[in-house]
């Protein structure tokens, strides 16, 4: 049989939040429970730290036990407050219900005789008003129930062998934002830092967990279609919004007739729609996008893609070629564009298909490397000479402010630039001063360069030097004024 312990919501740190405001109030262990006897058979109780009891871990759970421990039907004054974390707003506290409620009329479906873990609690409005008629169900998982008269529901949730230790519990009513909540075993913690039943759930029989869900003021929905220039549907694509004035993210993927359809949205000015195509298209952005309230339609043409080729020859600050070196090519037009091309030994890069427009050459590891102004043009094949600026230069410093104290912990930037026509190259490499406020940093090739550097309490310093072929830079001094207080 399993056993019954208690965490206050305060001590849960993962409960991830949607739009709407849920929290977690308790979750019930096994092999901890403060009775020197087991509960009776079908029974369900909480245990609760009395005020000002002396705690220790559970060595499993991370629980608080301690012999002072009461059950909250022993001694009601010692039940823990309800902390309800609601997205950093702080709430007033109230009692934990001590057993398993029942559910009012709601009914639950799914039932079966393996056991799960049984989550329950109720689902209110902002002002505390009990929400009845809301479905309350396991997104990943089998399960689902709806909330009776009185808001309260109750849920048995059986996680499918293999599947993800997450269990996200969704309320959804009409009017009202829909509500998530992700819980794992292991998010839960005591009140002295110890960790709750790792990934496994089989620890844990029950969890409370409240929904507060905010209704929708002047409710709005978007429907469209998704079409190409030629008007021929374009479907499989997700369509998104986001109102930064009203906190609403949400998004659509088009059907096979390229409809799409966004609901639980507020009337706004502000909300900005993103398509970016996995198929030949090129990336719509509009904003402002005004959205009144009730229905809103709204047709989007995406324009297809050209394609063009890119030839280019990687060198070094000397002209020499850098075999072997990896660069992503990122489309400015077309994120899905974007892939991974390696020189050969002879420095060279050849990368056909590309969306035609313009093309960032960057890497995604140390040197950071970002090269701008290559053009790839429709129907040809363009070939470039690109320099990089990798080399085997060093620049040593020291930052000091006006009266001559080093700076230790100044961050340093030190950027390499050229160009060659309309390609504009550039090569970063940063580092922090040491105690003395010195600095170094290697790997640089002759040629322009700038040094930006920055520290808490001081003006940034911007510097503008040149690395000579065949020599480090020994001695770039640094000064830092002070910010104006």
């Amino acid at each position: 049989m399993r056993a019954r312990a208690v965490l206050t919501a305060a001590t849960v740190s993962a409960v991830v939040f949607s739009s709407a405001t849920c929290w977690l109030l308790s979750s019930m262990s096994r092999d901890t429970h403060p009775s020197t006897e087991d509960p009776p058979a079908g029974t369900r109780r909480s245990v609760a730290l009395a005020a000002g009891a002396e705690s220790r871990p559970s060595p499993r759970t991370g629980l608080l036990t301690g012999a002072d421990a009461k059950h909250p039907s022993e001694d009601p004054a010692s039940a823990p407050p309800r902390h309800a974390a609601r997205a950093g707003i702080e709430t007033a506290s109230e009692p934990v219900s001590p057993d398993l409620p029942d559910v009012g009329d709601g009914d639950t479906t799914g039932a079966s005789e393996t056991p799960g873990i049984i989550f329950f609690g109720s689902v209110t409005d902002p002002d505390g008003r009990p929400l009845s008629g809301v479905v309350v169900s396991a997104v990943n998982s089998t399960g689902a129930t709806v909330t009776g008269s009185d808001g309260a529901y109750l849920l048995e949730v059986r996680p499918g062998p293999g599947t993800s230790p997450t269990i996200v519990l969704s309320a959804q009513l009409d009017g009202f934002r829909g509500a998530t909540a992700s819980i794992q075993p292991r998010d839960t913690v005591g009140k002295d830092g110890a960790t709750g039943a790792g990934d496994d759930w089989s620890e844990v029989e029950a969890v409370e967990l409240h929904f507060e869900m905010e209704p929708i003021v002047d409710p709005a929905s978007l429907a469209g279609r998704l079409l190409d220039r030629d008007g021929n549907a374009v479907s499989g694509e997700r369509v998104s919004v986001r109102s930064a004035s009203m906190d609403i993210r949400t998004s659509a993927v088009s059907g096979p007739d390229g409809h799409f359809v966004l609901t639980e949205l507020t009337a706004a000015e502000d909300y900005r729609l993103r398509v970016r195509p996995t198929g030949p298209y090129r990336d719509r952005d509009l904003f402002p996008l005004s959205l009144a309230a009730g229905e809103n339609e709204i047709d989007i043409r995406l324009d297809a893609i050209k394609r063009g080729a890119l030839s280019a020859v990687l060198v070094d600050s000397t002209g020499a070629p850098l075999p072997r070196f990896t660069v992503q090519l990122r489309p400015r037009q077309s994120r899905s564009g974007s892939r991974m091309a390696t020189t050969d030994d002879h420095g060279r890069l050849h990368a056909a298909d590309l969306p035609s427009g313009p093309l960032i050459i960057e890497t995604r590891d140390t040197p950071r490397v970002k090269v701008r102004g290559v053009e790839v043009i429709a129907g040809e094949e363009r070939t470039l000479e690109i320099p990089i600026g990798i080399g085997s230069r060093a620049v040593l410093g020291t930052v000091r402010d006006a009266a001559g104290a080093p700076v230790p912990g100044a961050h340093v930037l030190i950027s390499w630039r050229a160009t060659r026509g309309p390609v504009r190259s550039g090569l970063y490499l940063e580092t922090v001063a040491g105690a003395r406020g010195e600095f170094s940093v290697e790997g640089l090739g002759a040629g322009a360069c700038i040094a930006v550097v920055k520290a808490s309490g001081f003006r940034s310093r911007k510097l503008d030097f040149e690395i000579a072929a065949g020599r480090d830079l020994d001695g770039l001094a640094v000064v830092l004024e002070p910010l104006e207080r």
